[in-house]
């Protein structure tokens, strides 16, 4: 009995004392536990190869930021381990490269290896091989894999259950967490494409809070991003508020129309401000009409001419719509009104008492210009040879005129039946109206009248009879004069509006 004794004393002395120089002198901690591959005896490779097609492109060494230089270390380890038939090891260090730098690519070579795995060697792996690869499923948040691995440890090794319970508890609340993450994701993204981005900023800010998620920075960023564009929307909605305050609906539109942002809000503004311009301006297309008459000669002769695509107002520009202007640039106020604001319940008759320069720059502050000559006389006359909007006899139902007996303004548009051919309302009576041209005789005309400067008003006033009210009458004026009886209404060529309202 002693003689067995003692060969077997040495026997596990012997194992013992190799076992001990094993851990003190055997491989250093750095082949278990992964680091920063950085020091002196370590460099990136200059060329990466490889034995599947997923390889992202290889940067050179200059490049490399140090969590690349981990990343192109480890996944090289992988590699190398995946030659050898090292199958779990290869996903261990695989894993360990995608915690350093994302990788679309090696994360689904990651995956399709594991499926490998778990499909060909399931049951020859033994219970430490399967508790890796559950916690590197784990480690990339491939919670709905782990929790099959666990499953499958629970039951092939039954004593250990309290352990693997409570791996499958935090697995399948973590998979809870992310299904519902991605439902976030979903519902911002949906809401971010209708540009609904208040909504989407905290969606994703929901999401976000969630965590344990590989797509962190990428959420991120598209927070920031409806963050962005939430700051965005909200100057484009003061300065629209601003436009649309003060009366400037066309200039409105053209700054929308430049947006290229899916904003929600604009859709239904773009289609509200469509058609109020629709409702407030006429659109006259390109061709010829009878210019002139043969009463006399300043408004002869009587001859076809072409005229381009124009918009104009279908009605004279109001006191109200003059009174933005004025609060806006502090231009002078027409010296009629009561102090700085027209008078009482005239605020929709036409503006009166302005400069032809006042009217000029009004138009060119709401985005318009003043119509030239014929412009105006084909609004009003349409493509026949009528002396009035409405035919060649006089009504003075259909307008105000001298024999209408008013004195005065009237609001615009207070005779729908004297609406021209293109539905204009007021072109003759109630103010006569600035217009862009100089006053000087037709091409081809009888008339030598010619008045260096002046400017022409067309339409007659209030205070004039039928006799000045054709369609065709001129008036020459200086530009600097202001008068009760003189307002104006503004124009805008065709091609400037015609793609945005029709």
């Amino acid at each position: 009995m002693n003689t067995l004794r003692y060969p077997m004393s040495i026997s596990t002395f012997s194992f013992s004392l190799g076992l001990l120089l094993y851990i003190l002198w055997g491989p250093s901690d750095s082949a278990w536990f992964p680091s920063h591959p950085s020091g002196s005896n370590f460099s990136p490779p200059a060329q990466k190869t490889s034995s599947f097609k997923q390889d992202s492109p290889l940067l050179q060494p200059k490049q490399f930021s140090q969590a690349q230089i981990s990343f192109q270390h480890w996944m090289k380890k992988g590699k190398e381990a995946e030659e050898k038939g090292n199958f779990i090891q290869a996903t261990r260090f695989y894993a360990w490269a995608l915690s350093y730098f994302p990788d679309e690519q090696l994360q689904l070579h990651l995956e399709k290896l594991n499926a490998n795995i778990r499909a060909k060697t399931i049951l020859e792996l033994n219970e430490e091989s399967l508790w890796l690869q559950a916690k590197n499923l784990e480690n990339v948040h491939q919670y709905e894999a782990a929790l099959l691995v666990y499953k499958n440890i629970d039951l092939s090794f039954p004593q250990h259950k309290s352990k693997t319970q409570i791996h499958l508890e935090h697995c399948q609340k973590k998979l809870l967490k992310q299904k519902k993450q991605k439902t976030l994701l979903n519902q911002a993204n949906i809401l971010a494409q209708k540009g609904e981005w208040k909504q989407s900023a905290n969606v994703y800010k929901k999401a976000l809070a969630l965590g344990d998620n590989i797509d962190l920075k990428h959420v991120t960023q598209k927070y920031q991003e409806s963050i962005e564009h939430l700051r965005y929307e909200s100057k484009l909605k003061e300065t629209v508020s601003m436009l649309l305050k003060e009366g400037r609906f066309l200039q409105a539109l053209l700054f929308l129309e430049k947006s290229d942002e899916n904003f929600s809000f604009l859709v239904e503004l773009r289609k509200k401000l469509k058609q109020h311009l629709q409702k407030k301006m006429a659109y006259v297309s390109r061709g010829y009409f009878w210019r002139g008459n043969a009463i006399k000669p300043e408004e002869g002769p009587l001859e076809k001419i072409m005229v381009n695509d124009f918009y104009i107002d279908r009605y004279e520009v109001t006191n109200e719509e003059y009174l933005h202007f004025v609060k806006a640039t502090g231009r002078d106020t027409p010296s009629h009104w009561s102090g700085y604001l027209p008078l009482k319940g005239k605020e929709q008759h036409p503006v009166s008492g302005v400069s032809w320069e006042d009217a000029r720059s009004y138009a060119q502050w709401i985005g318009k210009r003043l119509p030239t000559e014929k412009e105006w006389e084909k609004a009003a006359r349409g493509l026949d040879q009528r002396r009035y909007p409405w035919g060649n006899q006089f009504l003075p139902e259909k307008c105000n005129s001298l024999e209408a007996n008013k004195q005065g303004t009237l609001a615009v548009g207070s005779f729908p039946e004297g609406i021209s051919p293109f539905g204009c309302h007021d072109m003759i009576g109630n103010v006569s109206e600035w217009t862009m041209d100089t006053f000087r005789p037709y091409h081809n005309g009888s008339s030598t009248l010619f008045r260096r400067g002046y400017r022409v008003a067309r339409g007659g006033s209030w205070y004039y009879g039928q006799e000045h009210l054709r369609v065709s009458s001129r008036f020459p004026y200086v530009p600097e004069t202001r008068l009760i009886s003189l307002g104006f209404r503004c124009a805008i060529d065709g091609k400037a509006l015609k793609n945005y309202l029709q």
